[in-house]
C-alpha cells in the first residue's frame, strides 16, 4: 500500500502557473496594454518563489510610430491566507526591462517597394531599410500586491494585482519607463492541489 497515495492533497498549491492581462501608465507619460505569465513554487505555507515574464504595446503613438515594453523579474510572494477561498498577497520582483521605439519613414518605404515592384532591388525590402529603431535596457523592480479567489481546487482568478515598477533606464524618445503603476488580472492553474 503506498502510503503517499493516502495522504490528503495540500491546501495551499506547491506550484502555481498564470496567465495574465496588464494595464501599465508610466508616470513619465504614455500607458502600455499587453499581457505576461507567472509561474510561482511555495517555499512554505505563506511563502513563494516568482518568475514573470510580460509585455506590452505602447498606445496612443504619433503616426508611423510604435513603442512597447518586455519586463521580467523573480522575487518573494507573501500569501499569508494561502489556504482559504480569499488570499490576499503582497510581493516584490527584481529583473529587467526593455523598452523600445521604432519611428518609420512612410517615404522611404514607398520608395523601396516602387524599386523592388520595377524588378531595380535584389529583395524585398526590410524593416531596417526604412525604420529607425531606438532601445534602452536596465534593472527593473516591480513591488505590489492584490488577491486571489479559488474557485475550484485546481483553479483561482487573481482577482487583481496591483503594482508599482521603477527601472533604472533612459528614456526613449516620448517613452519614459522608469516609473509606473501596472493593473494586471488573471486566471491561475493551481498544481498539485488534486
Amino acid at each position: 500500500m503506498n502510503k503517499d497515495a493516502d495522504k490528503p492533497h495540500p491546501q495551499e498549491a506547491p506550484i502555481e502557473l498564470s496567465a495574465y492581462a496588464q494595464y501599465e501608465s508610466f508616470l513619465g507619460g504614455g500607458s502600455c496594454i499587453g499581457g505576461g505569465g507567472q509561474g510561482a513554487a511555495r517555499v512554505n505555507a505563506g511563502l513563494q518563489i516568482v518568475t514573470e515574464v510580460n509585455g506590452c504595446l505602447v498606445v496612443n503613438m504619433p503616426k508611423y510610430q510604435s513603442g512597447d515594453s518586455i519586463m521580467f523579474a523573480a522575487g518573494p510572494r507573501w500569501t499569508p491566507r494561502a489556504a482559504h477561498r480569499f488570499s490576499p498577497f503582497i510581493e516584490a520582483l527584481l529583473g529587467g526591462r526593455r523598452i523600445t521605439h521604432d519611428v518609420q519613414d512612410p517615404l522611404k518605404r514607398e520608395e523601396l517597394l516602387d524599386a523592388w515592384n520595377k524588378g531595380d532591388l535584389p529583395h524585398f525590402p526590410k524593416r531596417s531599410d526604412y525604420m529607425a529603431e531606438y532601445q534602452a535596457f536596465g534593472f527593473a523592480m516591480k513591488m505590489g500586491g492584490g488577491f486571489d479567489a479559488v474557485f475550484r481546487r485546481a483553479f483561482a482568478w487573481r482577482v487583481f494585482d496591483l503594482a508599482y515598477t521603477h527601472s533604472w533606464l533612459r528614456a526613449v524618445d516620448p517613452l519614459n519607463a522608469s516609473q509606473g503603476v501596472s493593473i494586471s488580472s488573471s486566471l491561475v492553474l493551481r498544481i498539485g492541489t488534486w
